[in-house]
């Protein structure tokens, strides 16, 4: 093989790779972190991707670390739970304790993302 030939090879090899998925990226994050979030009683900020990495072929690991803030009291979320809700607001704040509208807390967690035939997801 010639030299030409061998720096073409390579050449194609580098731009075959940059087609290829290196794992979710921080939109398919912040969505995989707030899509449960349309009417609930917390908000999802300062996200930050703290590593990943792949876990097999078509699975991908990312930690990431977060900021939960409180949008309503646990007086007033407690005021308009009924049935499933209170007994998972009694599971949550077992997590958590009791919290004021407006407190936060710092949080990290591993997210498992699948790739699907639509994209990255969190089965």
């Amino acid at each position: 093989m010639s030299p030409f030939s061998r720096i073409a090879a390579v050449v194609a090899f580098a731009i075959s790779l940059t087609g290829c998925s290196s794992g979710p990226s921080d939109s398919d994050i912040e969505a995989a972190l707030t899509s449960d979030n349309g009417q609930s009683f917390v908000e999802i900020s300062n996200i930050e991707r703290l590593n990943g990495y792949a876990d097999g072929e078509h699975k991908y690991v990312v930690e990431v670390s977060y900021t939960t803030t409180f949008l309503s009291s646990y007086e007033e979320v407690a005021a308009g739970a009924s049935g499933f809700e209170r007994m998972a607001l009694g599971m949550f704040t077992l997590l958590v304790g009791e919290w004021d509208k407006g407190d936060s807390f710092e949080e990290q967690q591993r997210l498992v993302f699948v790739d699907s035939e639509n994209g990255w997801i969190v089965p």
